[in-house]
């Protein structure tokens, strides 16, 4: 089985990528972090790190075009905060929000 998780580098992301190297070929971790992505890698050669900023949908695309291999199991952990008020959130920080967390 090969697992894609979105947010792999800390966290509940990191914490199920290391829960899935018994269960699965090939993990396929994302993150933007990419110090956390290769020190998550050097636990075992199944995961293979992919340092990438989801926010950018089109590089996105096409990190994965041409993926030869079919992924069995994509987990959609990632999601970012940004710090915002009570009265006003602009509109490019509630818009990036939501990509991430929900698109």
């Amino acid at each position: 089985m090969n697992v894609l998780i979105t947010g792999a580098s800390r966290g509940i992301g990191r914490e199920i990528a290391k829960r899935y190297i018994n269960k699965s070929d090939k993990i396929y971790a994302i993150a933007r972090d990419k110090e956390k992505l290769n020190e998550l890698a050097q636990k075992t050669d199944k995961i293979i790190p992919v340092v990438l900023d989801l926010a950018d949908i089109e590089k996105t695309r096409e990190s994965f075009k041409n993926l030869d291999e079919k992924i069995d199991l994509v987990i959609a952990n990632a999601a970012i905060s940004l710090p915002h008020s009570s009265d006003f959130t602009p509109f490019d920080d509630f818009k990036k929000t939501f990509d991430i967390n929900f698109l």
